[in-house]
């Protein structure tokens, strides 16, 4: 069995996300929304996130999921979401109506305004950056939809100037949480200054647009610009296009352009995909088995996809040290952006689970290229008793009731994957163990250790006793 069969497709931070609400139609861990800028400022220096933003974020929470946001002031065919304040001081409005639909478009160069946002950007970072509760933010503002263009009314356009300034607001503001910028910001010319921030990039055109078969096309605009290796450190992601999210995964596809292709060629880690949750039908509840299928294979596609390939659990005393190896591959298309802390478990008939402790391996380390990443856990004073145990890994959602990241292992269970049986015997630590350097080949990455120690010796030849965990 192939292990991205026992991967679950609702993942953390992957996969296919509607916009927000409570569905239980296709298995997700994401869920998007619009947030509108007036309801987030409504003074120079007034913020209004307890309003605007807290309910959404806590709702999406509550029910196990993390956010993806993006703050619009345009949005064709709505309301525009200018501050009232920013009128009253003389900001000026532009009426359109065309392809995009119809709207005001606000005069984006306008000082007060682009001060009015790069203080509220400032003001979101330090209150967001880092809020598990927030998966991505897609930068917005900016263009109708907040998608950094305003086609076909081109001479909306705000200049490289002000992009640049809400570019560098936004780089400064968020160290912690990734944010994305609309790939349209590629299309312009001259382009800001992008490509030199910490900035991933959302296609909204995906299987419209995306393949590199024509200069617009979002991946002949990436590799123009030598981002093609971006998502090596920075997220793609970005929305199935929506004139075809009812037919992508039809056989032959009635998109453009083939899904896993595309998902191939990009790298996305996720895609807004609401017809999956409420279409016709009832979204794919309303599809045959096999469209279903296909559906949720796609979505297992993106992202990463972790794979505990070799653990090893020495036999060790009461009173000794346990000494504990993995090796854990990524087989997926992209890293996890994020390191969640990692939990070691020990279970036993009849006894509530023990937390051993939470080992300091970075996940954003481990590559998407199906090489195997080494890692040593060493736990002094353990303080389990005589007796066998079963050892569980598991890297638990930093929400509340988030769900855990799930590895494609077989052994996969609630606690988490099992690495295999510890048996604790009684006595003292026998002569000479734990002495020495660590075996060599072992290739003790500095994110891969807790801390130096004097006895990964006692790992005894970590690479050569290393058990395989099977996927099957």
């Amino acid at each position: 069995m192939d292990p991205l069969d026992q991967a679950p497709a609702d993942n953390p931070l992957k996969g296919f996300m509607p916009f927000s609400g409570g569905y239980d139609t296709f298995p997700h861990s994401m869920e998007f929304d619009y947030v509108g800028f007036a309801t987030l400022m409504s003074g120079p220096n007034t913020f209004t996130f307890d309003a605007g933003l807290e309910p959404l974020l806590n709702e999406i929470a509550g029910r196990g999921h993390q956010a993806v946001i993006r703050v619009y002031l345009d949005y064709p065919d709505t309301d525009t979401s200018i501050p009232q304040f920013l009128l009253d001081d003389g900001l000026q409005t532009t009426p359109y109506n065309g392809s995009s639909g119809q709207g005001l478009s606000p005069d984006y160069d306008n000082e007060s305004l682009v001060t009015a946002l790069e203080a509220f950007i400032a003001a979101f970072g330090a209150r967001y950056d880092g809020d598990p509760r927030i998966g991505f933010i897609q930068l917005g503002i900016l263009g109708h939809w907040g998608e950094w263009h305003t086609f076909p009314e081109e001479e909306l356009l705000p200049s490289v100037a002000t992009q640049d300034r809400i570019l560098t607001a936004y780089d400064n503001a968020f160290s912690q949480t990734h944010i994305l910028v609309s790939q349209d910001i590629l299309g312009h010319e001259p382009m800001a200054s992008v490509a030199e921030r910490n900035i991933g990039f959302h296609d909204d055109d995906f299987t419209n647009a995306t393949l590199p078969t024509v200069d617009y096309h979002f991946w002949s605009r990436m590799q123009a610009n030598n981002l093609d290796t971006l998502w090596q450190i920075l997220p793609n992601g970005g929305e199935v296009q929506p004139d075809f999210q009812e037919v992508v995964f039809d056989v032959p596809t009635g998109a453009p352009e083939d899904f896993t292709t595309a998902v191939n060629t990009t790298h996305v880690a996720w895609l807004l995909y609401h017809q999956a949750f409420e279409g016709e039908n009832g979204g794919s509840n309303g599809w045959d088995a096999a469209k279903r299928a296909r559906a949720i294979a796609s979505a297992k596609l993106t992202g990463y996809e972790f794979f505990v390939s070799e653990a090893n659990l020495p036999e060790t005393t009461a009173g000794g040290t346990l000494l504990l190896g993995v090796r854990i591959e990524n087989r997926g298309l992209t890293p996890f952006y994020y390191d969640w802390p990692f939990e070691i478990t020990a279970t036993r008939s009849g006894q509530a689970d023990a937390l051993l402790g939470s080992p300091d391996w970075a996940l954003s380390t481990i590559p998407a290229d199906g090489s195997a990443n080494e890692f040593v856990f060493e736990i002094a004073n353990h303080g389990l008793e005589a007796g066998a145990y079963e050892i569980y890994l598991s890297v638990p959602n930093p929400i509340t009731n988030g769900k855990a990241i799930g590895f494609a292992n077989a052994s996969q269970g609630e606690t988490g994957v099992l690495l295999g049986s510890l048996a604790i015997t009684d006595g003292a630590e026998g002569e000479g163990e734990g002495e020495g350097e660590a075996p060599t080949g072992c290739n003790l990455t500095k994110a891969g250790r807790l801390a130096k120690s004097t006895n990964i010796g006692g790992l005894f030849a970590f690479l050569a006793q290393l058990t395989p965990l099977h996927a099957n």
